[in-house]
């Protein structure tokens, strides 16, 4: 019965919470009993709990850092299911039992029970967030109970209260019922109207107690997703707006234009010069596309508009052009030559530059006379980028922000930097570089290139920037001996200690210096 339980938990848990089932376990989501019985085999196997415990492992990971989200949130935790799967591998032991078995039975719920109950929101996605936002903006009593009950509307579910499975609760036009037990049967149940659940929740939004810390994290999210959807719904206004304005201007000059016979030649170049190449395009576009059945615009113009616009979308349908079909064509190929002459102007203008033997168009440049970056885009494969600084080149499969090329440019200086590090040790210790050499009477330790330590330098990770750009290296001379560079506010500094507040050896205004 206890596997039978658990089985029946993660089935659920797969099913309606992650909307995915693993199919190396041979489990289906349309097929219950089959799935059930074979997590209760797997379930009454060491190795097949393992088997378990490694894909809920997997899931709780993926809630926690935001990959995935529960489709279904009336469903047992991955937590609560991993520490079911560990009671399983228990030893268990046997007591004799007593034929009959009283257990207690609150036959109330507490005011703690029903805050819980209501913190949940309406069931709804947001639902919390809503209610949350309603009651901040301070609406009367009326008008707010009005509001829960279209937000709550009629329904219910399982799992209610917290720490009881046997919970579930309604919603309808009287209020919120709250119940213990089995359906039907309950044994400890309450009835909140909608005054009270009005009265309750504005109490505890007063007292900041209606969302949880983590409650108020994702609300937080909540607030930045529904801004840049309004900010995309504003621009996407706009723009349809814009493009309104082209399809009106287009068909007017059409109308002026066209005498029945010829359009002159040239008519298109004022509109796109007013509206710019990709306003134009779309219109004319979305207009072949949605005519795409007419034989009488060309196969050609049917083509490039399927690469702007993909199909006909019932949205755009008031930017389809009501001119003849005919001329329209006409028109189009007019406005295609005109925007193929625009381009080629604009690629003549682009500045080109080689790097690293690449013929690149410049695309960005940053920095100073000490450290001039320059960024270009391969002419022949346009899915190369190559970047240059002081006469060091970086590529790229795909266009890198500034600070990836800023970090690169610093890492391969610390690489140089550290040969030449290990060059000067190195002569030093072989008696080179200008030093004396020893007195010959007296016993003196032999260093040699390969007698001595090889330096070991590296990145110090735990001094990284918030970014996650390098700012301490350190190598290991000799015998304990270590050479510190630090990245400082004015440039660049050299240590013999960690301790960086100590005097620097010797300071410079770029780590090339």
């Amino acid at each position: 019965q206890e596997r039978n339980r658990v089985a029946n938990q993660i089935y659920f848990f797969l099913r309606d919470g992650m909307d995915e089932m693993p199919e190396e376990l041979g489990l289906k989501a349309g097929n219950y009993p089959e799935s059930e019985a074979k997590l209760m085999e797997l379930l009454s196997t060491h190795e097949g709990r393992e088997q378990l415990k490694n894909i809920l492992e997997d899931a709780a990971e993926r809630l926690a850092s935001g990959e995935a989200e529960l489709k279904w949130r009336h469903v047992k935790s991955p937590e609560y299911l991993l520490s079911e799967i560990a009671d399983l591998d228990r030893e268990r032991l046997e007591f004799p039992l007593p034929d009959t078995v009283e257990v207690a039975q609150e036959d109330f719920i507490t005011q703690d029970e029903i805050d819980y109950a209501l913190g949940r929101g309406s069931g709804y996605e947001h639902g919390a967030f809503r209610i949350y936002e309603y009651f901040m903006e301070g609406h009367d009593q009326k008008k707010a109970v009005a509001f829960l009950k279209k937000e709550y509307g009629i329904g219910g579910g399982s799992g209610g209260l917290p720490g009881n499975d046997d919970s579930h609760n309604e919603h309808d036009g009287k209020g919120i019922r709250l119940e213990k037990g089995s359906y039907g049967n309950p044994y400890a149940k309450v009835l909140l109207n909608w005054n009270v659940v009005e009265k309750r929740l504005r109490e505890l939004i007063k007292e900041d107690k209606y969302l949880s810390p983590q409650g108020k994290e994702n609300y937080k999210a909540y607030k930045e997703e529904q801004a840049e959807k309004a900010r995309q719904r504003e621009l996407s206004r706009l723009e349809h707006g814009q493009r309104l304005e082209c399809k009106k201007d287009i068909d007017a000059l059409i109308a002026e234009k066209f005498n029945g016979f010829v359009l002159p030649r040239n008519t298109a170049d004022e509109i796109i010069d007013k509206y710019g190449i990709d306003c134009v395009e779309f219109v004319l576009a979305n207009t072949v596309t949605h005519f795409d059945y007419d034989g009488r615009f060309s196969r050609n113009n049917k083509d490039w508009a399927k690469d702007i616009v993909a199909e006909n979308e019932w949205e755009n349908n008031d930017l389809i052009l009501s001119s003849h079909p005919a001329v329209l064509d006409g028109f189009t190929n007019q406005a295609r030559r005109y925007i193929n002459v625009i381009r080629e102007k604009e690629k003549e203008a682009q500045q080109k530059i080689t790097i690293d033997g690449y013929e690149c168009v410049l695309v960005d440049e940053w920095g100073s006379e000490k450290e001039k970056y320059l960024l270009g885009n391969d002419i022949e494969d346009s899915s190369f980028y190559y970047a240059q600084v002081n006469g060091k080149s970086f590529e790229y499969d795909h266009k890198p922000e500034r600070g990836e090329v800023e970090d690169d440019y610093i890492n391969a200086l610390a690489e140089e930097d550290i040969d030449r590090h290990e060059a000067e040790v190195f002569s030093r210790f072989d008696g080179t570089d200008g030093i004396a050499e020893p007195d010959e009477t007296e016993p003196q330790q032999e260093f040699s290139q390969e007698k001595s330590q090889k330096l070991s330098w590296h990145v110090v990770h735990d001094a990284d920037d918030e970014y996650g750009n390098p700012t301490q290296w350190s190598a290991t001379l000799s015998e304990g001996v270590f050479l510190w560079i630090d990245k400082e506010v004015d440039g660049y500094a050299i240590y013999d200690t960690a301790d960086t507040t100590r005097p620097a050896l010797e300071t410079f205004s770029t780590l090339q210096e």
